[in-house]
């Protein structure tokens, strides 16, 4: 889990089209490690930090973009930064 003291989430705004990826496993209807693409902007403004992304199952149930103890997704561009720190031991 990814806390929120650590990455903040806006920081990182989110547009249509963008990608996030699901670091949960707590969602039944969204995999762990794969890629989702927003269908509507996020940010703010636009209510309450829920991501307009479509299922596995096809249905939009808009998950929550993190939580007080964590997040549930990242955007794909700070998933790969994190990865890659892994792989180099610079965590």
């Amino acid at each position: 889990m990814i806390y929120p003291s650590r990455i903040k989430g806006q920081e990182y705004p989110l547009s249509k089209g963008d990608i996030v990826v699901c670091i949960t496993e707590h969602f039944s209807e969204f995999t762990c490690g794969k890629q989702y693409t927003l269908y509507s902007d996020f940010g703010p403004g636009n209510g309450s930090g829920l991501l307009a992304i479509t299922s596995d199952l096809g249905n939009h149930p808009l998950p929550a973009y993190y939580s007080p103890t964590g997040y549930y997704f990242l955007p794909l561009h700070i998933w790969r930064e994190l990865k890659i720190n892994k792989v180099l031991g610079n965590e």
